[in-house]
């Protein structure tokens, strides 16, 4: 039996965080993983020359919490167009932030109506000021957006206004650069391959070992919450289904996300990875990533292939589309309207980006409160 101070279950972006905090805090801590490398949801595999992330990712630059964490210049951050093309009825528009890209801004105004691109300039101000909304908890985002009074048109986008707060970027190489690079400081505190099968007390049995600590930062998945706790927080996520195809040549060069707004259209929005970064690809194709509409299940997405490529060559100019892969993630992102409790007795706290928020910013904080409420309650002992 090993027997540690703190014991981190899950290597996700919290649980190496926490790790990493309490580790530069002189804790004698491990953490211990059950796939073969860190990560969870972040995460990127490589497949016929290419970098595929497993789903559409990106990394926004307001992020606050990960700047004490990551060191950008190492992963060569690459940004998409601040903006994104508006798809319908085989036309697309551009829409732009004019504050970031004045040309692309003045674009934009021949594609809305007034009252739309002042209310997004409105909203735009209320971040920028506020660093957050004014909607009520109980109040569905649908719900909020007619209310403060934009179209259905522009509501059918809204995706995109995510991208008004900060850049969004990816690492050169890949999301999996981000987690990779906290792993990089904690390499002999990561125990991978070690799959739980039970937790009592602070005792945790896994298929290889027996570990005992005084503390447990659990940061596992939603589903291993379940099944090891055997506790349910009636918590929904986002699922997502992104496609992969790899294409001959693309002319616009534009590293851009465009947005498909046909109501019989299976694609959400799609982008040329290799626009934003080059090394997504090791040969001369490019790597065009496509999330379909919730809607869409992954039985009929396979049967319908063909028509997710007519689907993107009604909108980009590109030859020989080949489909590679896909990936389908159930548990993407929590909805939650307000943080869950994080603390409970006999030395568990609980990490994730569920307690905070559905972001990476959400998931490296609640990391680092996890790993600050152990410090404490070892302060206190």
């Amino acid at each position: 039996m090993k027997k540690v101070d703190v014991i981190v279950l899950g290597a996700g972006i919290a649980g190496l965080v926490a790790s990493k905090c309490l580790k530069d805090e002189g804790v004698d801590v491990l953490c211990i993983e059950k796939e073969d490398r860190v990560g969870g949801r972040i995460a990127s595999d490589k497949k016929d020359g290419f970098i595929l992330d497993r789903g559409f990712q990106v990394y926004l630059s307001h992020y606050d919490e990960p700047k004490k964490f990551l060191d950008f210049k190492e992963l060569d951050l690459q940004s998409f167009t601040s903006g994104s093309y508006l798809c319908h009825d085989q036309k697309k528009s551009i829409m732009a932030d004019p504050s970031k890209s004045l040309f692309l801004g003045l674009k934009s105004l021949k594609s809305l109506p007034f009252n739309d691109l002042w209310l997004l300039n409105k909203l735009q101000l209320q971040l920028k000021s506020r660093g957050c909304l004014d909607v009520d908890d109980r109040q569905s985002t649908l719900h909020f957006l007619k209310r403060f009074g934009f179209s259905d048109t522009i509501i059918s986008q809204f995706f995109l206004l995510c991208f008004f707060k900060g850049d969004a970027v990816i690492p050169k190489q890949g999301m999996q650069a981000i987690p990779n690079q906290v792993a990089d400081a904690l390499k002999d505190n990561i125990r991978l391959n070690e799959e739980i099968l039970s937790i009592q007390d602070n005792k945790i049995l896994t298929k290889r070992n027996v570990y005992q600590a005084n503390y447990i930062i659990s940061a596992l998945d939603y589903t291993s919450l379940i099944h090891l706790y055997g506790m349910s927080l009636n918590l929904r996520f986002n699922s997502t289904l992104c496609f992969y195809f790899s294409a001959e040549r693309v002319k616009d060069n534009l590293p851009i996300l465009y947005l498909l707004s046909d109501k019989a259209s299976l694609i959400n929005h799609f982008t040329v990875l290799t626009k934003v970064s080059k090394s997504y690809s090791s040969d001369h194709r490019e790597l065009i990533s496509v999330t379909l509409k919730s809607t869409v299940k992954l039985d009929f997405a396979l049967e319908k292939i063909n028509t997710i490529k007519e689907e993107i060559y009604q909108y980009l100019d590109c030859r020989e589309l080949e489909y590679i892969t896909h990936y389908e993630i159930k548990n993407a992102l929590p909805f939650q309207a307000a943080p869950l409790p994080k603390v409970v007795d006999k030395g568990l706290v609980f990490a994730g980006d569920w307690t905070e928020q559905g972001s990476i910013n959400g998931a490296v904080k609640s990391g680092r409160l996890a790993a600050e409420r152990v410090l404490e309650a070892v302060k206190h002992g």
